[in-house]
């Protein structure tokens, strides 16, 4: 038994898509679980589960993120789900895809993350399996790869593009779309709820290694990712939520007393980072 959880914010106008994708990803029996964020603001979410009979509806006392709402579902399940898919509102299963991680699953007995490969409305390949960023690479990539693509800290940090074609062990995988242990899971007592939206996935990846098991990426298992739906009318809290987020992580990464002036050099400079995007993004650049 596996449950198919997702965490909505507004995402009436795109939820169908996701619900109608599951049934020819899976043949082995699920469940569906929406933890809605929205605190009531989306009308029309209940109108249309009106058509998902099935779908199990979690509203969310507050906004309480992606990471926490997860957990929050993820602690009513019956003891009987073993696996715990989550995924984006706005993402679409192909067909098998869910059942294509089960089944590496089922082979990599040291996985306890499994991601397919994402792909965008477009056909591109998303670069969803990535190594566990240190401040090296983390920092090259932060402040290259916007002007020098092919930069050796982007490519490090983001694998070939040759390498989202094997099946492989990764250093993390992006939870737009991730099939988890729900054992490991429990163990690792879920999603960090520090961070309110990006770098959970990085996190978990990380602390899934610390255990000794793998984190899988599975390129036979396809979904299509069609964007960031919600962040779109608050992309400027969402530029500083995810600077935020990169600095709690690599200062959990890096927390030796020591290393307090580089953590400290690292927060301002992602701070005015953080300004300099979300003033370009005010002004339309």
């Amino acid at each position: 038994m596996i449950a198919v959880i997702t965490v909505t914010f507004r995402s009436s106008g795109i939820i169908s898509n996701l619900l109608n994708s599951v049934p020819t990803a899976v043949s082995q029996p699920y469940e569906i679980h929406i933890a809605d964020n929205s605190l009531g603001s989306d009308v029309n979410l209940q109108p249309v589960l009106v058509g998902y009979p099935s779908v199990l509806l979690h509203e969310m006392s507050e906004n309480v993120g992606y990471g926490a709402a997860i957990n929050a579902v993820t602690s009513t399940l019956n003891p009987d789900i073993e696996w715990i898919v989550v995924v984006n509102p706005d993402v679409t299963f192909e067909p098998d895809s869910i059942d294509r991680l089960l089944a590496s699953a089922r082979l990599i007995p040291t996985g306890a993350a499994f991601g397919p490969r994402i792909v965008g409305a477009d056909g591109e390949v998303y670069p969803s399996a990535r190594r566990q960023p240190s401040l090296r690479t983390g920092i090259g990539h932060a402040l290259l790869h916007k002007t020098w693509a092919g930069n050796p800290w982007s490519q490090r940090y983001l694998d070939d593009a040759s390498s989202y074609q094997l099946e492989r062990a990764t250093g993390w995988l992006s939870g737009a779309c991730l099939l988890l242990s729900r054992e490991v899971f429990d163990t690792l007592n879920g999603f960090d709820e520090r961070f309110f939206m990006y770098f959970e996935d990085v996190d978990l990846g990380r602390r899934i290694a610390l255990t000794g098991r793998e984190n899988i990426f599975v390129p036979s298992a396809i979904v299509v990712h069609t964007g960031a739906h919600s962040t779109e009318q608050a992309r400027t809290r969402m530029v500083r939520a995810h600077h935020n987020s990169a600095y709690l992580y690599l200062e959990n990464r890096y927390s030796g007393w020591y290393l307090w002036p580089l953590r400290m050099i690292l927060k301002a400079a992602l701070y005015l980072r953080a300004r300099v995007i979300g003033g370009r993004q005010r002004n339309g650049m």
